[in-house]
């Protein structure tokens, strides 16, 4: 009986691996000194390595679009200590209808001691409906469409650095 137990036991841990592997999201935990306590999901997809020394300070291993906005909410963090979400960031050229989610999420380990789980996921962009203009070519619609995609990004990349400029004001 005990060996078709532990057989159980063995299933529901490869179910879990698999589960974890390919369903878990990149998710990084952090102390309360934005160090990487632990890495979870697929954090290649975020983090990156740069020359010099090895850390684990999380700011310096991150995408250097991702940086800023991971700093900002990691203070709210800090200070509201409650799940945030930040604003959605577009996930650059090699995933151009994507943008990446961030989420904090604050852990009391013991009373008083926090970690943090930062929780990314690459979604696929929402598209928004724009009211069609009358075109006469379709050269015309490439630009207008262009204008229109770069005027949303100048708009997120806008309410980002405004968040980061009202997180440091409060900060200091």
């Amino acid at each position: 009986m005990e060996s078709n137990f532990e057989s159980k036991n063995d299933i529901i841990e490869i179910a879990l691996n698999i589960l974890k592997q390919d369903y878990l999201p990149t998710s990084i935990l952090v102390n309360d000194e934005l160090h990487a306590l632990h890495l979870f999901g697929k954090p290649n997809e975020f983090l990156c390595f740069q020359e010099g020394i090895i850390t684990n300070q999380v700011a310096r291993l991150l995408d250097e679009r991702l940086m800023p906005v991971v700093t900002t909410l990691f203070y709210r963090l800090k200070k509201e200590r409650q799940t945030l979400r930040a604003a959605d960031i577009d996930a650059g050229p090699e995933h151009p209808n994507h943008v990446v989610q961030i989420t904090g999420i604050p852990t009391e380990v013991i009373k008083d001691n926090y970690n943090y789980l930062l929780v990314f996921n690459m979604v696929e962009r929402i598209p928004q409906e724009t009211s069609e203009l009358p075109a006469e070519s379709d050269l015309e619609n490439d630009y207008v469409n262009n204008l229109v995609s770069h005027n949303r990004l100048l708009e997120r990349e806008l309410a980002a650095t405004r968040e980061n400029l009202q997180s440091t004001i409060e900060e200091l």
